[in-house]
């Protein structure tokens, strides 16, 4: 019996789909037993999932999933009083929902980042970029672009 990529394929779908299911019902259960578990997996679920989802988009990049962060964000931001943020927040998601077509096509393709040197997962947002270079070149150092 030969196996397809597409069989493999399937294969993970299968286990992700019973592992998945195993983790919410330790989760379940381990939240009504501890209220430590429950603090941390609160933390976890709503925290820190955002930021780490954020961070990734950007390094990756993904348009799609940086504006997805961005709305997620937004309980975290009202929820630890950042207002300020929070409101500008929403107006950067409205506005990346209005961008022109050929930009967002653009983003889509990757072109939301920049990389300062060379490797993967490495990518850095824009304004990042714009402080570094603006930086280096008021020192006398000026880096590149990768």
């Amino acid at each position: 019996m030969t196996y397809t990529e597409n069989d493999t394929y399937i294969n993970i779908n299968i286990a992700t789909i019973k592992l998945l299911s195993l983790l919410e019902e330790f989760r379940t259960e381990s939240r009504q037993i501890s209220p430590t578990f429950k603090v941390w997996d609160e933390y976890l679920t709503r925290v820190s999932t955002p930021l780490k989802l954020f961070i990734s988009s950007t390094r990756v990049p993904d348009w799609t999933v940086h504006k997805y962060s961005k709305l997620c964000l937004l309980t975290v931001l009202f929820a630890s009083n950042r207002t300020s943020y929070a409101k500008y927040m929403i107006v950067q998601v409205l506005n990346m929902n209005r961008l022109p077509r050929e930009v967002e096509d653009e983003f889509l393709q990757g072109l939301l980042t920049a990389k300062l040197s060379s490797g993967k997962f490495n990518n850095v947002w824009m304004e990042y970029t714009l402080d570094a270079t603006d930086n280096n070149a008021l020192k006398g150092t000026y880096e590149s672009l990768v």
